[in-house]
């Protein structure tokens, strides 16, 4: 019995070790790339394109209901309620939707790796000017 009370004597005493009076280390937060603004928006899912046309359904049933949560709400049940041949509408135009999306990111990327090959060529340009004017 004395060993047990022992041994819960000793965990206490652990934790009330003094703490080293240091500040603890703040973790290194990695620096956010910087997003372009010029970038398009991502595309709507199908259950987004699904509850724009909900939401005016709904209202026009239910002018007096003025509750987002509620609306929501049933929004999601019809959701999953609604058959694949249903759900076939929304998910068509969301994919016809992120297949343009990918189409505008890579004509963006191209333009930005145009611009970024112009800006270098003239960095060495510049280079090459500052050497052969020192000679």
């Amino acid at each position: 019995m004395l060993e047990n009370e022992k041994q819960c004597d000793a965990i206490p005493a652990e934790k009330n070790k003094v703490k080293s009076t240091e500040p603890n280390p703040k973790k290194v937060k990695k620096e956010k790339k910087a997003k372009d603004p010029n970038q398009p928006k991502r595309p709507q899912t199908a259950f987004f394109l699904f509850m724009s046309e909900f939401r005016k359904t709904y209202k026009e049933a239910n002018p007096d209901c003025k509750s987002v949560a509620t609306v929501a709400k049933e929004g999601g049940e019809k959701w999953k309620s609604m058959t694949d041949e249903e759900k076939k509408i929304y998910l068509d135009r969301a994919a016809e939707l992120k297949a343009e999306y990918g189409k505008a990111l890579n004509s963006d990327k191209d333009v930005q790796n145009a611009d970024d090959k112009e800006d270098g060529s003239l960095d060495k340009e510049a280079q090459v000017e500052i050497v052969s004017d020192d000679e």
